[in-house]
């Protein structure tokens, strides 16, 4: 048995990897602002819970300000303050796995994959949060998912997907031709728990990329899974970019979507994909499709 700190636990991914991880046995306790076993605000202050453990925890690093629900300014600070807060007691630590973001990235039109360099506040946070944890001396593996679907995930781009494939209009970047780098849950999950658990055997630091395999475009999918291709708004991708503001809503979408729906990915498994589940896949369980992917294996 081993034991975790699972910051984050309240969310969509944290309360999975809780799950996961108590279901293995392990001893993990989950913190988040409300509804987790120590409830506390992380971004204000963290208490090490040293009486809790009988020896040093492993760092499980999910808790994040939203995309699309505050300003630029304020969701950099707030994430620098978190990463701040936990590193102060990296020392009560084992060792750490910090789930970042693809957000970090974009397409280099010259190159086969993508290259580090955010354009908007969320990727900007994440790479600074990634930043912050490799200046320190923890052993450490970052994470960075793709666009996370599964089974009752919700936000502006499952709803936009649920409505492309019930065939309404919808407006999409090159017509929906771009390769998103969507990820499944469980595919997520299944890397941090790996990560964590088999932290032992590992020294040092590393960034690994995630997201789902055999990849297609959005159009492509959304056609092999209900037989016809979707109505799209084929916007011109300068003007998608500026789609959206840091804080809902515009248009129904943030600046985060907008730019989750510009990544343009053909060659992103060469940038150390991991995943098990295809993109046809991924893109199913939210739309009604791929119902046996819903449980973790």
């Amino acid at each position: 048995m081993q034991t975790f700190i699972v910051t984050g636990s309240d969310g969509y991914l944290g309360r999975r990897v809780l799950t996961q991880l108590k279901g293995l046995g392990h001893d993990a306790m989950g913190v988040d602002i409300q509804n987790s076993d120590m409830n506390c605000d992380l971004s204000k202050n963290f208490e090490f819970p040293g009486s809790r453990f009988d020896r040093k925890p492993y760092l499980i690093h999910l808790a994040s300000q939203f995309p699309g629900t505050s300003r630029g300014q304020n969701l950099l600070g707030v994430t620098k303050a978190i990463s701040r807060n936990l590193l102060e007691e990296s020392n009560n630590f084992s060792g750490a796995v910090v789930v970042s973001s693809t957000a970090v990235l974009r397409r280099n039109l010259g190159s086969d994959g993508p290259v580090v360099e955010p354009w908007e506040a969320y990727g900007q946070a994440k790479l600074e949060m990634e930043e912050d944890f490799l200046g320190s001396n923890i052993s450490l593996q970052i994470i960075r998912p793709g666009t996370i679907l599964g089974p009752e995930r919700r936000g502006g781009i499952v709803e936009l997907l649920k409505r492309a494939a019930r065939g309404k209009l919808v407006i999409l970047p090159s017509g929906g031709q771009v390769t998103q780098p969507f990820v499944h849950v469980n595919d997520v999950i299944r890397a941090i728990c790996q990560g964590a658990v088999q932290a032992d055997s590992r020294n040092g630091q590393s960034v690994t990329t995630l997201v789902a395999s055999n990849p297609l475009t959005i159009s492509q999918a959304i056609e092999t899974w209900t037989g016809s291709a979707p109505k799209v708004v084929p916007l011109p991708l300068a003007a998608f970019k500026l789609t959206g503001s840091d804080s809902f809503p515009i248009l129904g979408i943030s600046k985060w979507h907008a730019g989750a729906l510009l990544y343009d990915f053909p060659g992103f498994e060469k940038s150390g994909n991991q995943s098990k589940i295809s993109m046809l896949d991924t893109i199913g369980s939210v739309i009604g499709f791929g119902g046996t992917l819903q449980q973790f294996d």
